[in-house]
This record gives C-alpha cells, structure tokens and sequence, in this order.
C-alpha cells in the first residue's frame, strides 16, 4: 500500500512537471503562430512584388531589346550620314546603362529571394516545434490517462485491503472470543475455588517436622505426642523447597482471566508467622504474588492494547487488629 502510494505521488509530480512544461510550449507556440502569420504575409506579399517586378522587368526588358534593335536598324540606314555614328554609339552607351540598372535590380531581386527562402526554412523549424508541442501534448494525455489508471487502481487496491481487514478483523475476535470461552473453562474446570497449600521450611530452633507431604494433594497432620496423624486434602499441596517463581505460575493464568472480563481474587491465611505476608508481598530482591501479578497484568494489557485499551486502577486497605 505504501509503496502503491508513492508511486501515485510521483506520477503527480511527474505529471505537474510535464504541465507546465506544456503551458510553456503552449506559450511558445501561441508566439510562434503570431510569428509564422506575419511572416507568411510578408513572404505573400515579397513574392508578389517579386513577381510583379520580374515582369514589369521583363517587359521592360523585351521593351529596351526591341528599341536597341530598332534603334541598331535606324543606325545601319543613317549609318552614311552626318551624326549617324555617334548617334548609334549614344544609343548603346543608353542600352549598357540600362542593362546595368536591370543586373543591379536582378541582383537585388536574388537577394530578397534569398532572404525569403531564410525565413521560410525559420517557419519550416517552427513548424517542427510546433510538431514537437504536439507530440508532448499528447504524451502527457497519456501520462493523464496512465495516472487516472494508476489512481483507479490504487483505490481498488485499498478497498480491497479494507475488506481482507474487515474480514479478518471478524475472523479475529470471534478467534479471540473462542480463545477466552475456553481459557476460562479452563480455569473454571480447575475451581472456581481453589485452596492451596504451602508449607513453610522450619527455621532454626524450631521442632522437628510434624507435617508430610503425602502427595500433590495431600498432607499428613501428626501429633508427636500421640503419634497419630490426620490427612487434609487441598487443590495442591506445594513444599518448602517450592520457590516465588514456582508459586506465582500457579497464580498467572488467573492474570490474564482479569483482562477477559472476570472477577478473581487471591488471598493467604494462616496463623501469625505461616508465611503469608513472604507469599504475598515477599522481599525486594524475590518478590511474591502481589508484585508478580500486577507486572503480569501490565505486560499481557501490553501485548493486547493494538487491539484494547485497559484502565487499570489499584485501592489498597490496611486494617490494624
């Protein structure tokens, strides 16, 4: 989606770009219409005035031919009378003079023939940009057309991702809501009620043992006086060698049952010295279920919170006997 994204704003860069390079050709050739209009119009005019001119030349020309002949008769018949000779040579003097004056006007002719050939190869290179300008007019129709194309599919793109996400968005919580139905039939196969029993190592001083473990569920009560013994079973029976560690895995799970919705509450009881308090709050350095499943809580609300948001709160009463 990301890079589908970018490639669209590049394409509108692009095609920003490519618009006002075509404003400023449309500029250009706008300039260069003007140009070739009054150019065409002068080259008209030019070569209607040329064309006019060589004729007027022309005749004017047959015109001088057709004197000097008449006049080079007129000389022949004359030539044996008085001023016949020099009269002759007057009138050649008269024809090269005007020969001159019809080369100089050729020559001047030639070269405003010349100017205009310059000028229409100018409106020939024109004609190219103008060409040119086309061309890129219709590039950029197409870059449009390519980008309309591009930002359709960019649209079905995302509306085809927003519908995989919708569906497994559904698919998810109904994962999710599966997932915590069971969990807690778990935990509810194991009781609602739990009762659990840990037996404190004996410290020094005190007597020898008067408590065994019979087994994961059971312990044995004997009166040393009497030597005889009574049985209590509970939902576990944990030892005097079992760490914080091992006592709070008991407890996790109920953790993350408090973030799905249900009500637990966990509690020691016992005599003064039992090892309520060392269970439940335990020291700095080794910390019992209290702090466990309170850090517990933070990290699984953590791991939920793309998809939850928790509000935790915290109330605290102390009641002094």
């Amino acid at each position: 989606l990301f890079r589908s994204q970018k490639q669209f704003l590049a394409v509108n860069a692009q095609l920003d770009d490519n618009e006002m390079e075509l404003e400023a050709l449309a500029g250009k050739h706008k300039t260069l219409e003007k140009t070739i209009a009054t150019k065409t119009t002068q080259l008209e005019e030019l070569d209607t005035k040329a064309h006019e001119e060589s004729s007027e030349y022309v005749a004017e020309w047959q015109r001088k031919v057709e004197a000097a002949k008449a006049a080079y008769d007129r000389a022949k018949e004359d030539a044996t009378g008085d001023g016949g000779v020099a009269r002759l040579n007057a009138e050649i003097e008269e024809c090269k003079k005007k020969i001159e004056e019809g080369k100089s006007h050729y020559v001047k002719i030639s070269q405003e023939s010349k100017e205009m050939s310059t000028k229409l190869e100018e409106l020939q290179r024109h004609s190219e940009l103008q060409q040119k300008a086309d061309e890129a007019k219709k590039a950029i129709d197409q870059l449009t057309l390519d980008e309309r194309a591009a930002e359709q599919e960019y649209k079905d793109y995302v509306a085809s991702i927003r519908t995989d996400m919708g569906q497994m968005v559904a698919a998810y919580k109904t994962i999710e809501r599966q997932r915590r139905e069971t969990y807690n039939k778990i935990q509810d196969l194991k009781g609602n009620l739990r009762v659990y029993c840990r037996i404190k190592p004996l410290g020094p001083g005190e007597a020898s043992e008067c408590v065994s473990i019979v087994d994961d569920m059971t312990i044995r009560i004997k009166d040393l006086d009497t030597n005889q013994h009574q049985d209590h079973e509970f939902d576990l029976v944990i030892g005097p060698k079992a760490t914080q560690e091992e006592i709070f895995e008991e407890a996790r799970p109920l953790a993350t049952s408090v973030l799905d919705g249900y009500n637990v509450c966990i509690f020691a009881y016992g005599q003064t010295g039992s090892g309520k308090t060392y269970t439940m709050e335990g020291p700095p350095s080794n910390r019992g279920i209290n702090y466990r499943t309170v850090r517990e809580l933070f990290n699984v609300a953590k791991e939920r919170s793309a998809d939850y948001q928790f509000h935790l709160s915290v109330s605290v009463i102390d009641r002094k006997s």
